[in-house]
């Protein structure tokens, strides 16, 4: 559990120049992807970190606006388990779904993946957790190496 922590508290350090704390992160012993958020983050932080980081998103300043809906939000550090399944394959990629995923834990999910492994962990993963203005939800999807965010009903 200490190098899971370790290894979140260099995530935020080298993306984010936060400083996080090992007392602020509760990872449960169970089997899956869990990610840390820690308290105030936001999508805009978020996409610029991926822009910066990754040279593969286009950060839209009203990133935090365009959202309607959170299941969650970072108003205190939290820990999500991510469940994600395999819905379709979209031209021999695999296409992802959490029913729990927000739009600020999936563009984290990804930049931690890309921080741990060198590159992206999937094509496209559906925010279900956050909606959009008029009911839709986002989706991150990786093209030639480029991240973006659309938004589909």
């Amino acid at each position: 559990m200490i190098r899971l922590k370790l290894s979140w508290i260099n995530f935020y350090r080298s993306y984010f120049n936060l400083i996080v704390k090992p007392e602020q992160m509760y990872f449960e012993n169970l089997r899956g992807k869990q990610i840390f958020i820690p308290k105030g983050l936001t999508l805009l932080q978020a996409a610029r970190a991926l822009k910066e980081k990754t040279e593969s998103y286009e950060v839209s300043p009203h990133m935090d606006e365009e959202i309607s809906k959170n299941l969650r939000s970072a108003d205190e550090d939290y820990t999500q388990l991510i469940a994600i399944k395999v819905k379709g394959r979209s031209k021999n990629n695999l296409v992802f779904l959490s029913k729990e995923i927000t739009l600020l834990e999936g563009l984290i999910f990804q930049l931690r993946h890309f921080f741990t492994e060198g590159k992206f962990f999937s094509k496209r993963i559906i925010c279900a957790g956050t909606e959009g203005f008029g009911g839709t939800n986002p989706v991150i999807v990786i093209v030639k190496k480029k991240l973006t965010v659309e938004f589909i009903k």
